[in-house]
């Protein structure tokens, strides 16, 4: 395609503090293969769009609500530095908002659809929009508009989730810049957290609507170009293949092709309203009544827009750049079956739609076939891709160690913060009680109170099929099995250093053993208790409150002590371990493990290999220096340990080490993400140990949890 005068230039607009806004990249690749002279207004923070060979230049611009003329000072010197009026192409909400506020003020240097403001906000806003397709008589999804966290508990007594739930207004949404703009919420947990979320306490911002069952596909997208007359001159539709987030988010994956009736239904909408200008409309297909429901109108270019291009080249960006610079705008048809990706949303949206059992390795790599464009990645412009990849990597390791230890709370899916796939919430069963005093009590305080609120999890996890309950159900079948090749006589002295709910001991009760369990968390004892009286074995199992750093027994007193899952929770493993010397007999045996430092799991993950921890360390230092991001604080932290440490720890408090062995492969992940779902990874974690127990090389020391059984010697005759 080719335009009869190009010379006109174009100043896109970014407002907004979201990373990665590929419409920016898409305009500048557009109309700069034109030949038209492209600028980038932004807040000058490292952009991937920058690096374009089709960027005439940058222009470092901010914007403040609470100080809009910073932002329009800002644009006119742009626009007196650029010395003619320039085509303003605004590609988020509050850009876009901001033109329409200010259009009179900005018209002297810019060229720009000119819609009414108050239609513009009534579109942006879903509250409006909702309204709008009531008296317009537009289907759309059934829509409440709760006040307060009242109004919400209110709504669940008289409907069920799934319940979508959107913000109103994008200005307020950017009060809340971790929020999302749309959730499905899948439980009334959800749907509450949601709410505390993405609410803006003071400004109700929030609508809660129907969930309309249906895939991706079931959503379809228009692009559109409207002329001052409100007349369509170039317009397309086409479905989302992929989403991202899966069933909320923008298209990952589309496909362009041909919708009639949604057309149709669109181009009456803008009409009727007197939309002018580039427009981005969601509507889904409603299979319970066969009608197409609007979801959302963007009064602006969509991020997908590209998707869109005719058999002629055009796409929306270039036919308002003719229609705005008084250049006629040709005639288009669609080309059915163009295919359009981003990249990094795609690969994110593809692991979650598998996670989810939605989506086939086979099936991902037949959807990629006939994909024409890529958001990022161009042959003749390469060095955007490169940048955007840095940036990504920047960002996950930023969001991980955001949320790293945060990440694993009490459910199977995800478990408690800071713990690797051998540590749960019950776990804590040797840190301090929390009410003593000194270095001990202080440093364990934080780890006690997290697993005190978390007492439940261990029970759960014994009964779990996760991959993450099956290793510790593992765990604690071969630390039973070791115990069995004692031989220990009934009514041998025993002590469970952390035993949580208390089921190892009760295991061990029904084996004749006296037992004792001491434990840091109260809930944990309740539970033990419980647990001991439903199995009829109180008269064999004592449960008693305690530090593991100063074991509340007298010296020499236990035949046997177990410590499983204890040692990553302790600020001080060392004191623990001459603590438990001291307390066993002369003979004695000891049953513990640690976290493996040199696990599989670990190795293979970038943002968790110990090799890559100098990288890591230079990213978190570039962050730091370069932009606002801080590295979260953590109460609670595990420590891991490689095999050869924990040996002399035990070693250092006198015991001599009779075995070892590493198991557990998994959960895997990939920057932070598990990869396998529990089923398969389940299997993988089997095949694994069986080659681990057959000491294969490699593998036999590359196990999550590394368990160890020592002796104390016997005393020696004077």
């Amino acid at each position: 395609m080719r335009i009869a005068d190009p010379s006109t230039p174009v100043v896109v607009l970014i407002a907004s503090r979201a990373p990665l806004l590929h419409g920016a990249m898409g305009v500048v690749r557009s109309l700069g293969r034109l030949g038209v002279p492209v600028y980038l207004a932004h807040d000058g923070r490292p952009n991937p769009t920058v690096r374009s060979r089709y960027l005439a230049g940058a222009f470092t611009v901010s914007y403040d609500p609470a100080d809009p003329g910073r932002l329009m000072a800002a644009l006119d010197g742009v626009g007196r530095r650029l010395g003619r009026r320039a085509v303003l192409v605004p590609i988020d909400d509050l850009g876009t908002l901001f033109v329409a506020d200010h259009a009179d003020e900005l018209a002297g240097r810019f060229l720009f659809p000119r819609p009414d403001p108050g239609l513009v906000h009534a579109l942006a806003s879903k509250r409006e929009l909702h309204l709008l397709c009531r008296r317009l008589g537009v289907p759309s999804p059934e829509t409440v508009f709760p006040k307060a966290r009242d109004d919400v508990l209110g709504f669940l007594e008289r409907a069920r989730p799934p319940v979508v739930v959107k913000a109103i207004d994008p200005l307020l949404l950017a009060q809340r810049p971790d929020a999302r703009s749309v959730v499905v919420a899948h439980t009334r947990e959800e749907l509450l957290a949601a709410y505390d979320r993405m609410e803006v306490p003071e400004r109700p911002n929030l609508m809660l609507q129907e969930y309309i069952p249906g895939g991706a596909e079931s959503v379809w997208m228009f692009n559109g170009y409207l002329d001052r007359r409100s007349r369509c001159l170039v317009g397309f539709t086409g479905t989302k293949q992929r989403q991202c987030l899966p069933h909320t988010g923008p298209a990952s994956l589309g496909v362009c092709c041909a919708n009639p009736v949604v057309e149709q239904a669109t181009v009456r909408f803008l009409a009727a309203v007197g939309y002018q200008g580039i427009v981005d409309l969601g509507w889904r297909y409603d299979t319970r009544d066969g009608r197409y429901k609007l979801l959302d109108v963007n009064p602006r270019l969509g991020g997908s827009f590209r998707l869109f291009v005719a058999t002629n080249g055009m796409d929306v960006a270039r036919a308002a750049y003719l229609d705005l610079t008084a250049q006629p705008v040709s005639a288009s048809a669609a080309r059915d079956g163009r295919k359009w990706l981003v990249e990094p949303n795609d690969l994110k949206a593809s692991l979650l739609y598998w996670r989810e059992g939605g989506l086939t390795p086979g099936q991902w790599l037949r959807s990629l076939r006939g994909v024409e464009e890529a958001a990022w990645f161009a042959a003749d412009d390469p060095l955007p891709f490169v940048a955007m990849c840095g940036s990504a990597v920047a960002m996950t390791a930023a969001k991980a160690a955001r949320a790293g230890r945060r990440r694993s709370r009490p459910t199977r899916a995800a478990p408690l913060a800071g713990a690797a796939p051998t540590e749960a919430a019950a776990e804590v069963a040797a840190v301090a009680a929390g009410n003593g005093s000194g270095p001990a009590a202080s440093g364990q305080r934080p780890v006690t109170a997290r697993f005190e609120a978390h007492a439940r999890f261990w029970e759960d996890v014994y009964g779990g099929s996760d991959v993450f309950s099956v290793i510790h159900q593992h765990r604690r079948a071969l630390a039973l099995a070791w115990v069995d090749r004692l031989s220990l006589p009934e009514g041998a002295t025993v002590l469970e250093v952390g035993a949580g709910a208390g089921l190892t001991a009760v295991a061990l009760a029904h084996r004749g053993y006296q037992v004792t369990t001491v434990d840091a968390t109260a809930a944990m004892a309740a539970a033990a208790r419980h647990n001991a009286a439903e199995a009829a074995v109180t008269s064999r199992l004592r449960v008693s409150l305690g530090d593991a750093h100063r074991l509340p027994f007298a010296s020499n007193t236990f035949d046997l002590i177990l410590a499983l899952g204890v040692v990553p929770w302790l600020h001080s493993p060392e004191q623990a371990a001459q603590e438990i010397e001291r307390v066993l007999g002369p003979g004695g045996y000891v049953v513990a493990n640690a976290d493996n430092r040199a696990r599989l799991t670990d190795l293979l993950d970038p943002l968790r290999a110990p090799a890559a921890a100098p990288l890591r360390r230079t990213v978190r230092s570039a962050l730091t220096a370069t932009t606002s991001w801080r590295p979260a604080e953590h109460g609670a932290r595990a420590t891991f340990h490689r095999r050869a440490e924990f040996d002399r720890i035990v070693a250092a408090a006198g015991l001599e080490r009779v075995a070892g062995s590493t198991f557990g492969f998994g959960p895997f992940t990939l920057l932070g993400r598990r990869l396998l779902p529990d089923p398969v990874g389940v299997r993988v974690n089997a095949y694994l140990q069986g080659l681990a127990d057959r000491d294969v090389p490699g593998l036999r020391s590359a196990g999550t949890q590394y368990l160890v059984v020592a002796r104390k010697p016997a005393a020696v005759p004077v």
